[in-house]
């Protein structure tokens, strides 16, 4: 029974336009048996640099792709099967992400109409905040991000935290998710039901920065479902 995973967005690191190509490859000789000059060749080289600085500046980190994916779990209820599940994680908004790539990410979602919307952390940088008094700015920058990402049409989203965003504040992170609707798991989990079937989806704290605890999420949350209640 396969729960479809649509979409997972990400930047894709493949794009090469036919311009790009253009720059980057230096021209023929002008005639046979006369190479490239070495002020061609530093002109020819320049452009290289300038289009590769441009394409992975400004074009790479700005092409969402979705991926489509049918995960099979064994022992799914049937009520659930087909869901439509869209993940989006590693905003980081302001310092990787412009507030207007995060709304056409969540254009995108709302397009493809998920039943579920998992947010896996990230949402900010870390950038040594407290010692270099960035910190309001960070936190700024989580509640402009969760402002965003409430204008998701699903109503049914789930959010655990990245590493980063315990480093910059976890509470405040926290917080900004939870004021604009979205359910936070830190080692908790919830029921998700359908139809006349439920299961139990958990949530552990960051691996890295924080402190997952399974037996608080995932063991109960497994326990509840063996006992399908």
């Amino acid at each position: 029974m396969p729960i479809q995973i649509d979409p997972e967005f990400r930047i894709n690191d493949r794009i090469q336009t036919r311009a790009d190509a253009e720059i980057m490859a230096p021209p023929p000789p002008s005639s046979p048996g006369h190479g490239i000059s070495r002020r061609r060749f530093l002109q020819v080289g320049g452009l290289g640099a300038l289009g590769l600085a441009v394409y992975s500046g400004e074009i790479e980190r700005h092409w969402l792709e979705v991926t489509l994916r049918d995960v099979e779990i064994p022992g799914l209820p049937k009520d659930f099967d087909g869901v439509k599940v869209a993940q989006l994680s590693d905003i980081h908004l302001d310092n990787f992400t412009e507030p207007f790539f995060l709304r056409d990410a969540v254009s995108r979602i709302n397009e493809l109409n998920p039943d579920v919307v998992f947010l896996t952390g990230d949402y900010v940088t870390d950038s040594h905040g407290n010692r270099f008094g960035l910190q309001k700015f960070e936190i700024g920058a989580a509640w402009q991000c969760a402002n965003i990402l409430q204008g998701l049409h699903c109503r049914r989203i789930y959010a655990v935290l990245g590493n980063h965003d315990i480093k910059v504040s976890a509470e405040q992170v926290s917080m900004a998710l939870r004021d604009n609707g979205i359910v936070l798991l830190r080692n908790s989990y919830i029921p998700l039901e359908r139809g006349s079937s439920r299961i139990w989806l958990a949530g552990l704290d960051d691996p890295v920065a924080g402190h997952p605890v399974p037996d608080l999420a995932i063991t109960a949350a497994a326990h509840r479902n063996l006992q399908g209640s």
